[in-house]
């Protein structure tokens, strides 16, 4: 049901330039990507392996690009109803899986081309593995624990911070002596095999440093933004059931089969990590971004599923009308996650469906850095989509991004082409909306617009002889062609 959910209008969205990113790493051979990963996105080097082989097989499109995202969502909600079973009871297993195939988080994870959705699965399953170990006290079920933890870190370096969550959950179900020593030993084997990774990953830290500085908004974003992104009213539910759960304590009803200690276990799972990110943020580095902590999507989930049981008294009508309450909820945040510019605006697809629609083979087309257009770099919007641009001529191309192991090609600018632009006949451009003219119109010499004239851009070709005859906008981007 949750890979149901989630697939409806999948591949809707443009790509972004995260999933640019994953495209124009996972299509390269296994050495350029190896190359690649070694010197930048580093991160990601499991995920973008997976993708590889998974693109060998299925083409790069918005639809099967995120698919196994999809197929991530949906193991995801497998484990978490296993892991509210194992926990608390089936009723609380069933509800919790609901509500994780509802969370907005999840349902935006879902249709991402990213490594979140699978971070979550292997998140909840090395859980699961962990619960099954101590149950069963076998050495061959702490060694799946143990893989499970690599797996963990290695899909997603921030997923370390799982062993401190396992640690309290050692703690929350009172394991003995002989059980925590296990896991010590499982959880020190894992981390040994996986310390030159983790060493290489911290001498990499530099790659994030986009990530903004925390504001006064921080509080904001783990509060809504973190699980439930735009729906405000989702945010009143889950707090609506949370503060019934406490008016029911307080009229002394008992507790439903395992309540405190699913209650604990979703806790620690969702604070432990979102104040470890905010602390070395605070103190090291900053590295907290909402959706860096898709991971702990399922533990709110769980918190909500025992909740509800707790608050129905079992009742699965009562628990029936919480579910469709919380999907009306979610539902306005759902629709818009699957427009045309869900992802953060972006409308790389959009700009290359109309070049691959409206160009001709050989024609030329310019991409230059200093035009005004976000976000940069430009040379993300064509490796999103390289099968639309493959048949024209990228005259301002100084060299291909596995050259020199870089995630995107690198330009030169229009006055270094300017043979180069002088051979076309016809030439595209791409450049920054302009509110201020049609989405589309034709002319024999359209209005560039003050901010595209003054860029070079438009300055070299327009010099050369070249006008703009016709002239498409989207949301951010503005697609021009030119002809002499």
């Amino acid at each position: 049901m949750a890979f149901v959910v989630s697939v409806i209008g999948a591949g809707r969205p443009s790509f972004w330039f995260d999933e640019a990113a994953t495209i124009a790493a996972s299509t390269r051979s296994t050495r350029e990507l190896f190359e690649l990963v070694s010197q930048h996105d580093s991160a990601h080097s499991l995920y973008y392996l997976l993708m590889h082989g998974w693109f060998s097989i299925f083409p790069s499109t918005e639809f099967w690009a995120r698919v196994p995202s999809l197929l991530a969502v949906g193991v995801g909600a497998a484990g978490v109803v296993v892991l509210g079973k194992k926990l608390s009871s089936r009723a609380v297993g069933i509800t919790a899986g609901l509500f994780f195939a509802a969370l907005p988080r999840v349902t935006w994870a879902a249709i991402e081309a990213r490594p979140y959705a699978l971070a979550a699965a292997v998140a909840v399953w090395a859980t699961v593995a962990l619960l099954v170990a101590v149950e069963r006290r076998k050495v061959g079920f702490w060694a799946l624990y143990a893989v499970g933890v690599m797996l963990a870190i290695l899909v997603n370096i921030h997923l370390l911070l799982m062993v401190c969550v396992y640690l309290c959950v050692i703690g929350i179900i009172r394991a003995p002596r002989p059980v925590v020593l296990s896991w010590a030993l499982a959880t020190g084997a894992a981390l040994a095999v996986l310390l030159p990774y983790i060493q290489f990953m911290r001498s990499k830290a530099d790659q994030i440093n986009w990530i903004r500085p925390l504001d006064k908004r921080v509080l904001f974003t783990v509060v809504q933004g973190q699980y439930f992104e735009t729906a405000v009213w989702a945010v009143g539910c889950a707090v609506a059931v949370i503060a019934g759960v406490i008016v029911v304590l307080l009229l002394r009803k008992p507790a439903i089969t395992g309540f405190w200690r699913t209650v604990a276990v979703a806790a620690a799972w969702i604070i432990v990590p979102t104040a470890g990110m905010l602390l070395y943020s605070v103190f090291v580095k900053v590295i907290y971004v909402d959706r860096y902590l898709t991971f702990t999507a399922p533990a709110m989930a769980l918190l909500l599923g025992v909740c509800t049981v707790q608050v129905a008294a079992r009742s699965l009508v009562r628990i029936e009308v919480v579910l469709i309450v919380f999907a009306v909820a979610v539902l306005p945040n759902y629709v818009h996650q699957r427009g045309d510019y869900a992802k953060f605006g972006a409308d790389y697809s959009q700009v290359a469906d109309t070049i691959a629609a409206q160009s001709s083979p050989g024609d030329c087309f310019l991409l230059d850095e200093t035009v005004r257009w976000r976000p940069r770099p430009i040379r993300a919007l064509p490796a999103s989509r390289p099968e639309a641009f493959e048949n024209l001529v990228d005259v301002g191309l100084r060299e291909p991004a596995t050259v020199p192991n870089f995630l995107w090609d690198r330009s030169l600018p229009p006055d270094r082409v300017v043979d180069r632009i002088a051979d076309c006949d016809v030439l595209w451009t791409i450049a920054g909306k302009n509110p201020a003219v049609p989405d589309h119109e034709r002319g024999s010499a359209l209005d560039p617009g003050a901010q595209f004239a003054a860029s070079p851009a438009f300055g070299v070709p327009s010099a050369l002889g070249f006008r703009i005859v016709e002239r498409w906008q989207f949301n951010y981007s503005q697609l021009n062609k030119s002809v002499r």
